[in-house]
């Protein structure tokens, strides 16, 4: 799917790095505890001089990183990094201005006229008296409040007691709210 114009360039980096198992590392280190052992019991056991001693050593170093060798076993991690860049050339957009014509509305009146008039929608509904109390008091909290008090209006149904008296309440042992009662004004 390449456009007219378009060009890639595609550059890849390799680096290879050696990555050591550690999974025996707790085997290499008993090996050459065991190593040192061995060497210091032939030292004392065979009582040789300095230059057996360093042949001796030199071969258990030998023998030891040969251990190592197998046992940690290198690994080459590759990593290869591509970049590529592409170059597309955009195609030159032309602009056309084309004139809509304006729509113009107009509005038409039209009459409407009734048949059948119901009667039962013309009665008037018989409007419900709902008796508005100037206290409320909540059983729970045992505080009461005025009926504009935002808090009067989350004490629930089971809880609410209602009374036009103060008095119902102080008798009651009932505490005033704060908000709504105790209400200082401020100068």
């Amino acid at each position: 799917m390449a456009n007219e114009g378009e060009t890639k360039e595609v550059n890849q980096n390799i680096t290879e790095i050696r990555v050591w198992s550690l999974k025996n590392f707790l085997t290499s280190v008993f090996a050459f505890l065991i190593i040192i052992v061995i060497f210091l019991m032939i030292t004392i056991v065979l009582n040789l001089n300095l230059l057996f001693l360093t042949m001796v050593a030199c071969f258990f170093i030998v023998v030891y990183s040969i251990m190592l060798f197998f046992l940690l076993e290198p690994r080459v991690v590759r990593e290869v990094n591509t970049t590529a860049r592409t170059t597309v050339e955009k195609p030159v957009i032309k602009e056309v201005f084309v004139d809509k014509p304006v729509q113009v509305v107009h509005e038409v009146e039209k009459k409407i006229y009734i048949m059948n008039e119901n009667k039962d929608k013309l009665k008037e509904k018989k409007k419900l008296i709902i008796p508005k109390y100037n206290f409320i008091g909540s059983s729970q909290a045992l505080t009461y409040h005025k009926r504009s008090c935002r808090m009067s209006k989350l004490i629930k149904k089971k809880y609410k007691i209602l009374d036009n008296d103060e008095a119902y309440f102080i008798k009651r042992n009932f505490k005033p709210c704060e908000i709504c009662i105790l209400k200082t004004k401020k100068v």
